[in-house]
């Protein structure tokens, strides 16, 4: 099963997937990307998410007390399988760590990826913006979104939130096995840390996490 632990403050919940037990010997995450519902509650939410051989990490924020929410994560390998992650959790505030419940992992697709869907995954899964002064934007960086599924993305809109902007290549649909480009930047109007998000929207939909410091 996996291993998922609550390592932070009641706000910040951090939890680690071991992917090692499900994946063969060399195989590794090479796109990834989460979920959390219900989505009616703007407050509880993927702050970040990263991956390397071992496994993925993600932080989450947020939620009401004595709520369930539902998280699932799509990760993509090097050797072209879709995985889907799936897990509960229902969070209790101040009083105690949130609790973890009906975990699930399935191998969706493989190489050939037949029947799954149109299905984006983002390589990397989330951006953090080094600290950068107020007012300054910030050095340009890269994310690839990539159809992972076996039917063509169709974009409605990709749409900005917090001190972020950003340009793209996108040309409205991704054939399977196909990606775009955006180029994101971070322009601070306060200090402290920002949080903030690009959403991905069509047939199918994806958030890219974003975080940054202003100085």
């Amino acid at each position: 099963m996996m291993e998922l632990h609550r390592k932070d403050a009641a706000v910040v919940y951090a939890y680690v997937i071991d992917m090692r037990r499900y994946l063969d010997e060399g195989e590794f995450v090479t796109a990834a990307s989460g979920t959390v519902t219900p989505v009616s509650d703007p407050e509880m939410a993927i702050r970040r998410m990263e991956y390397d051989a071992d496994g993925i990490a993600l932080w989450l924020t947020g939620g009401q007390d004595e709520l369930r929410y539902t998280v699932e994560i799509i990760a993509r390998t090097n050797m072209r399988r879709t995985w889907r992650l799936r897990f509960a959790i229902i969070t209790h505030g101040d009083a105690a760590p949130a609790e973890i419940i009906d975990i699930t992992v399935e191998q969706i697709a493989d190489a050939v990826g037949a029947g799954v869907g149109p299905i984006l995954a983002l390589a990397p899964a989330s951006l953090t913006f080094p600290a950068t002064a107020v007012g300054e934007t910030s050095a340009a960086r890269t994310v690839d979104v990539l159809n992972v599924g076996s039917d063509t993305v169709s974009l409605r809109s990709i749409a900005p939130s917090g001190a972020f902007s950003f340009k793209s290549n996108a040309q409205g649909r991704v054939a399977p096995g196909e990606s775009f480009t955006l180029t994101v930047r971070f322009t601070p109007t306060r200090t402290g840390t920002v949080y903030g998000s690009i959403v991905i929207d069509g047939n199918t939909s994806v958030t890219l996490p974003l975080s940054g410091r202003g100085t």
